[in-house]
């Protein structure tokens, strides 16, 4: 299904810049530049959606919209939504990790000028027209959501007077005319952010460079989605969750995680022919060339627990829509010249999850970490041709952060295969077992290979405080030192 290539995770918030968070324009063209010296072929980034809680991108508060603080100061200038350079100025943000408070005051004030600039020739602009036409089936909804929040001081939906939480048609009116405005300005800051996304994306196509984006299984419970269609969740009458998502205790926490995102009523979904569903999945892959099926066991049995308890331990298996899902939509006739879809199949999987993700044929996950905790180990058969291999992803530590904290077993297989003590082994060995490995495709964490720390990694499952933070320190000449070598490895092992 592919051929034999490599790519860097590196979410976009990530990117080096001096605007409090990378966004996608001026350092995102040059990540695209490197990725094509070094021989690279694929950018896999994080969930590109407005995160909530916690400033998590895996819970969105809209599956279809774009994150603003996304939005490149520098291409509004550009392009004329701003004219003041004075607003370009370099601010004073740490450059080592994202302030999302303070960058999302930044750009919204910055959107609020390029609005305000823009607005009085929106109903001029066929440009901004066809976006909102093209977009109608999620903006609108999304756009009185966000203005409809602002204007109940940025509650959770079920808690706004009973006649907009219900979407009381005249109260939807209503409140439509008094906060048009801002409703146009959200479409706007929506407008903008994919207009620069397709930029980004046409130049990556120009360079052989195929995005990778990440699709989580579930959303936010404040999401404009729950609110629109709380017929396709397993709510109680007052809108609030009756279950919530998680997974048992796992290689991560001993008391498994709770997500506390609402979970699927999918036979609601089926009668529905899960419309929703397509939709989301058709809009995303006008972002990306590929799409990472997150928590993809979710679609075989997902783990339910109460929403009244304190953790996951006490939950249940739940069956999941299986191949229904899948079969409703387009891209299954057309395999495989259109299947776009990584399976990340991590975690508790059992027969049924393997079954569907071959009945599918689309490839799986491996995690080069999670094999050496075996006796067995043999990585010619762990290791299929038709997967994804990767040396970690933002839920794991860092390799080098791994290797300061592996078991007895891990210690003895790494000796073996490597032939060498344990403390003579270092970031770049591993890569390079997994870049000389049969898997088609392989992808490096960009903190795996300028080989940092664990205070380098972006997510701690299970840890609900100060995750999505990372960004590269200095900026992008950092990475001339890894060039070579990459370019090397592509060579060697023929990804190139």
């Amino acid at each position: 299904m592919f051929d034999r290539g490599s790519g860097i995770l590196l979410h976009i918030t990530s990117l080096p810049g001096k605007y409090g968070v990378g966004d996608i324009g001026g350092n995102a063209y040059k990540f695209i530049d490197f990725l094509n010296e070094v021989g690279c072929k694929y950018w896999q980034f994080l969930p590109v959606v407005i995160p909530g809680k916690g400033n998590s991108p895996y819970q969105g508060i809209s599956a279809f919209a774009g994150n603003p603080i996304l939005i490149s100061p520098k291409i509004l200038y550009k392009e004329g939504y701003i004219n003041n350079k004075d607003d370009l100025k370099e601010l004073d943000f740490y450059n080592d990790r994202v302030e999302y408070r303070n960058v999302k005051n930044y750009k919204q004030r910055l959107l609020a000028k390029a609005f305000n600039k823009f607005k009085g020739s929106i109903t001029g602009s066929a440009e901004f027209q066809y976006f909102c036409d093209d977009n109608k089936y999620w903006l609108d909804d999304f756009a009185m959501f966000s203005a409809f929040k602002l204007k109940f001081r940025n509650q959770n939906w079920t808690k706004w007077p009973d006649p907009a939480k219900k979407r009381d048609l005249l109260a939807i009116n209503t409140l439509k005319l008094i906060l048009k405005d801002k409703i146009i300005k959200q479409k706007f800051i929506q407008f903008i952010f994919f207009k620069q996304w397709k930029l980004l994306k046409d130049y990556a196509a120009s360079k052989n460079i195929k995005l990778i984006g990440d699709l989580p299984l579930y959303i936010s419970h404040d999401s404009v989605d729950v609110w629109r269609y709380p017929d396709l969740f397993k709510l109680d009458k007052f809108g609030n969750p009756l279950v919530i998502a998680g997974v048992p205790p796992d290689y991560f926490s001993a008391k498994g995680q709770l997500w506390e995102n609402p979970v699927y009523d999918w036979e609601a979904n089926k009668k529905q022919n899960y419309i929703w569903w397509n939709e989301r999945i058709n809009k995303n892959l006008e972002l990306v060339d590929l799409l990472r099926l997150d928590h993809f066991r979710g679609f075989s049995k997902y783990w339910e627990v109460f929403a009244i308890e304190k953790s996951a331990i006490k939950g249940n298996w739940v069956d999941g829509p299986g191949i229904d899902l899948f079969k409703s939509m387009k891209y299954l006739n057309d395999f495989p010249n259109s299947k776009p879809f990584i399976a990340e199949d991590l975690g508790n999987i059992d027969d049924e999850v393997i079954s569907l993700r071959e009945e599918l044929r689309i490839p799986g996950m491996k995690i080069i970490q999670f094999l050496f905790d075996d006796n067995g180990l043999n990585l010619e058969i762990q290791i299929p041709e038709n997967c994804f291999l990767y040396t970690g992803t933002h839920d794991n530590n860092t390799v080098k952060g791994w290797l300061g904290k592996i078991n007895e077993t891990e210690r003895r297989n790494l000796q073996r295969i490597l032939n060498k003590n344990i403390s003579d082994i270092n970031s770049w060995e591993i890569i390079e077992m997994c870049w000389d490995s049969n898997a088609k495709t392989v992808i490096a964490p960009i903190q795996d290979l300028i080989a940092l720390g664990s205070k380098s990694r972006m997510n701690i499952p299970g840890v609900k405080n100060g995750n999505w933070t990372w960004r590269m320190e200095g900026d992008m000449t950092k990475l001339r030192i890894i060039t070579d070598k990459i370019h090397e490895l592509n060579h060697t092992y023929k990804r190139i």
